[in-house]
């Protein structure tokens, strides 16, 4: 027993007779009783009693062990042998083994963390030992009270085993058997085998010899994909029907057969969508596997397929086949809802997939909030103490050609956008994380509303010329007519760099295109100042916006005027050079991003009195402030809003 160490501490009489041993003969009686561990693979079986009983002389073996296992059981071994006793294993011997209320717990160690098997098994064995360390047995197991467990991160799922037998048959050059498996409420499975095992110690594999084998019966599934794959699947459920068969040789098995899935489902919890009515039989035959009559249902529409696996031994050499559809639903969430339908083609081995073929959007719908003021941080920016992510490379090579094509109703509506797309794109990638693009997508209809701004978009173009995904070519033109004047902005440059400048016909100064855009007539006084600044920070880039609001402050004769969102809201509201205030209106610290923001206006009284009024543009609350020059270093400031009060402020200046 190569992989068995046995260990114990014995007490009892052992008597050998050492001049029996010189003329080459055995005679020796031993009656030991102790406890012991025996250490399988690593792992310990803690024995609390053994017993052994032991004589041999030339009349020949006779002897027993008897073992009492922790966790309750028994079990015991009784051998005979007519050969004379010497110092090497008998040439022949008869031998039985039985096993009660052994505990399935005792090879808990061996099984996943997550499995659990529950039960007790009896079991007996009888057989010879034959010349040339030959054996013979056959024997027979059966579980009683069984229960299978399985622990996941969503739960448990469990199955009882209401009936469970093998039975098994070891001589000349094969061990076969046959095996029964009952779930209570869930099915039947039976199975048979015979391997290539020549009944022979020690034990090996012929890796030439026949192989035989069959598993016939039906199983209805019910949670236990869920608990394999916890958060991807929930409510899956299904009925499986077997028969297959193998055959062959060890090193070059032939599966033949089918296997049915029936009356399945599951709900997708990232994508939102519920997979219903799915079909599946896979057909093997030599050393090939076909995947037919493939179906699920999905919202409105569904998918089918079929493939070509060919096995060479025990693995996969080779795969191809393909995927069809028609308006599957792909994604049903509050934001993205997606039906698709593909038609590609994919082949391809262990190491590699080839993928080809097109996907047609008929209806895309994005929905999303307003857009939110959100300055990122620079690509050099390094956060210290962030958990970094590491690069994951995909597990198998990938060659992707695959165009998507923009259906009828593929609309948007996300941060004041609401537009029809249409075109397509071809991609191609080896890396998910590089995918390049060729193709054109373009907007078929569409307008920009949003806080008083309303631009029909008249021209929109995304142009792919083989970059990445996501850096696609501008070329989006956004007008308000009216009368004769069209006003409104050009987008060029990239998605991730857009570059927006104002547009008119006829030219005009860019404050005025502005007033046309924001309410459609030229700038003649103070009353729409908010929505003039609003619209500058929304529409042009930032650069422009900023030249766009001193224009504007020059024209209404104001000391300052800025727009403040988020963070910036909490600064000193237009006072040159003053130092941050606490939290209130001006600060706009409210649970969405547009609320933070603060229009803010003020006027020099005199020169040392300098008065200010700012105003949440969404929240409709009001601070008001005026400072007074004490000194040149000293500054007094009174405020009324949601906070009043007054601030005493000296000032130091670093030159």
């Amino acid at each position: 027993l190569k992989t068995v160490q046995i260990s114990w501490d014995w007490r009892g009489p052992l008597s050998v007779d050492p001049g029996q041993i010189a003329a080459g003969r055995l005679v020796a009686a031993a009656r030991i009783v102790g406890r012991g561990v025996a250490t399988l693979d690593g792992r310990e079986i803690a024995i609390p009693r053994l017993a052994l009983n032991l004589e041999g002389n030339d009349g020949g073996w006779r002897g027993g062990i008897d073992l009492a296992l922790a966790g309750g059981g028994t079990f015991r071994g009784r051998f005979a042998s007519p050969s004379a006793a010497r110092l090497a294993v008998p040439e022949a011997g008869e031998m039985t083994v039985t096993g009660a209320d052994l505990d399935l717990a005792l090879i808990r160690p061996w099984l996943p963390e997550a499995v659990d098997l529950e039960g007790r098994i009896a079991a007996r064995a009888t057989g010879h030992l034959l010349p040339g360390r030959r054996v013979a047995l056959r024997g027979d197991a059966s579980l009683a009270g069984g229960r299978a467990r399985w622990r996941g991160p969503e739960g448990e799922i469990g199955a009882d085993l209401r009936s469970t037998s093998l039975t098994l048959d070891w001589r000349e050059e094969t061990l076969s058997g046959e095996m029964t498996l009952a779930l209570a409420e869930r099915g039947r499975l039976q199975g048979r085998f015979r391997l290539p095992i020549p009944a022979r110690l020690p034990v090996s594999v012929q890796a030439g010899g026949d192989l035989q084998g069959s598993l016939t019966g039906r199983v209805r599934e019910e949670g236990l994909l869920t608990a394999l794959f916890p958060g991807w699947l929930q409510e899956s459920r299904g009925e499986i029907e077997t028969d297959l068969r193998l055959a062959g040789s060890w090193d070059a098995p032939r599966l033949e057969g089918q296997l049915r899935l029936s009356g399945a489902g599951a709900y997708l919890p990232a994508a939102g969508i519920r997979l219903t009515d799915v079909q599946l039989t896979l057909t093997a035959e030599e050393n090939l596997i076909r995947v037919e009559a493939f179906r699920v249902v999905s919202g409105p529409g569904h998918l089918t397929g079929e493939a070509r696996v060919r096995l060479a031994g025990w693995r996969v050499v080779g795969y191809e086949g393909r995927l069809d559809g028609e308006r599957f639903q792909s994604f049903f969430l509050p934001e993205l809802q997606i039906l698709s339908t593909p038609h590609l083609t994919f082949s391809g081995t262990a190491e590699k997939l080839t993928l080809r073929g097109e996907v047609t959007l008929p209806e895309l719908l994005i929905f999303g909030p307003p857009m939110r003021a959100v300055i990122e941080p620079s690509r050099d920016v390094v956060l210290e103490g962030a958990a970094s992510t590491a690069a994951r490379d995909f597990p198998i090579a990938l060659d992707v050609q695959v165009r998507l094509i923009l259906g009828e109703r593929v609309l948007v509506k996300v941060g004041g956008i609401d537009a029809q797309l249409a075109g397509a794109v071809d991609l191609q990638f080896q890396d998910p994380q590089r995918i390049t693009s060729r193709g054109e997508i373009r907007v078929v209809r569409g307008d920009y509303k949003t806080y008083g701004v309303d631009l029909a978009i008249v021209r929109g173009r995304l142009f792919y010329a083989g970059g990445p995904l996501q850096q696609p070519t501008l070329d989006i033109l956004a007008l308000r007519t009216v009368g004769d004047v069209r006003a409104g902005v050009l987008v060029g440059g990239s998605l991730a760099a857009p570059v927006v400048r104002l547009y008119a016909e006829p030219a005009m100064p860019d404050v005025d295109i502005l007033a046309y855009i924001a309410f459609g007539r030229p700038l003649s006084g103070g009353e729409q100042t908010s929505l003039m600044v609003q619209a500058a920070g929304m529409l042009v880039s930032r650069g422009q916006s900023v030249v766009l609001q001193e224009q504007i402050r020059n024209r209404l004769g104001l000391s300052t005027l800025e727009i403040m969102t988020g963070g910036d809201a909490s600064g000193s509201a237009g006072y040159p050079g003053a130092p941050a205030t606490p939290a209130d209106v001006s600060s706009g610290r409210t649970a969405s991003g547009l609320t933070e923001t603060v229009l803010t206006v003020g006027k020099y009284l005199t020169p040392r009195l300098y008065f200010s009024y700012g105003r949440s543009l969404f929240s409709g609350q009001n601070l008001f402030r005026l400072r007074y020059d004490l000194a040149p270093q000293w500054q007094v400031e009174t405020q009324t809003g949601s906070t009043s009060g007054v601030d005493l402020y000296y000032k130091i200046e670093f030159h």
